[in-house]
């Protein structure tokens, strides 16, 4: 058996703290020296802007490994992610090709985790600084199951929920959601966005995961419903706000998602708001959510076509 040193991970993990880390990292209780957080990215689409958000997620304190989950098709993705890797030994890069959907890449990724906290991170969330310390610092101490997500500078445009859609979510969590602030600065929430996900891997575990079957849309609903359900707790830190890029429209994969995102609302309503509806309820529900997936696809198709038809051309020699 051969073993590998590899010395440049080792000078990587031993960098100087600086003097406002420290302070910052004492503010909330916390050693900077300690790495306790993997990183998780999934990366579907040949966008070169994720670049920007591995970079922000690699240069965070207290993260041991980043692992980037590939299932984008594009050679100059790949050339960029082996480059990165090299740069950054802390990254792991796992071949996502065969996976299908978000929920399902998060999950392959976590397979190669070795730290007691993950957090999942879109591909187009840029951290600001000390984000993943502030994260930490809210669910750390909290003895049951929890989740902790990040606020947004700018949010995605997402379907329209109906009012009764939170009222069956809010029956299901069975728990009420105070109003009161933590001592970590976080606040219990019903809900925490899916661009940044942090929990411990006993909890992620205990839950056997994403639901695959939610794909990109609804997998964070899910995740946080079952932790209320296991009398755990839901949290959102104000102080971590999450910057979110616009990606970049592709046509080969602009219906591919929004069947994804019809077949995660489907399924997520199937699974947990049948036994809480009727069938008016079940046919307004997919009606609305027909609706919807059809008004996005078309706004998505224009602001494709409208995209292509402003880009100059390259003149003919």
């Amino acid at each position: 058996m051969t073993y590998v040193l590899d010395l440049k991970r080792l000078w990587s993990d031993r960098l100087a703290i600086t003097e406002s880390q420290r302070k910052a990292a004492a503010s909330v209780h916390l050693d900077p020296r300690q790495k306790m957080v993997s990183v998780i990215v999934a990366i579907q689409s040949d966008d070169l802007q994720v670049m920007k958000t591995l970079q922000s997620a690699i240069t965070q304190l207290m993260v041991r490994e980043l692992i980037i989950v590939n299932g984008s098709h594009s050679s100059l993705m790949e050339d960029a992610l082996t480059q990165f890797a090299y740069q950054y030994p802390r990254a792991i890069l796992v071949d996502g090709h065969n996976v299908c959907g978000l929920a399902e890449a998060y999950n392959l990724g976590a397979q190669y985790a070795s730290t007691p906290f993950a957090l999942f991170l879109s591909a187009y969330g840029l951290l600001q600084k000390n984000a993943i310390m502030q994260l930490l610092a809210i669910g750390i101490r909290k003895p049951g199951a929890w989740v902790v997500g990040a606020a947004l500078t700018k949010r995605e445009q997402k379907h329209h929920l109906p009012s009764q859609f939170m009222k069956n979510f809010k029956t299901l969590t069975t728990n009420e959601v105070p109003e009161v602030s933590l001592v970590g600065g976080g606040l219990y929430a019903q809900v925490v966005s899916a661009e940044c996900l942090l929990l411990p891997m006993r909890t992620f575990a205990q839950l056997k995961g994403f639901d695959k079957r939610c794909y990109h849309t609804t997998f964070h609903w899910d995740l946080c419903l079952r932790v209320h359900q296991m009398g755990g707790d839901v949290f959102q830190a104000p102080e971590a706000v999450l910057a979110i890029a616009n990606p970049a429209l592709r046509s080969r994969r602009l219906f591919k998602q929004e069947w994804q995102s019809f077949l995660g609302w489907s399924h997520f309503y199937q699974k947990n708001f049948s036994e809480l509806t009727n069938i008016f309820s079940r046919s307004f529900f997919y009606l609305a959510l027909t609706l919807s997936s059809t008004i996005s696809f078309g706004n998505r198709l224009i602001n494709l076509l409208t995209k292509r038809e402003t880009t100059p051309k390259r003149k003919m020699a």
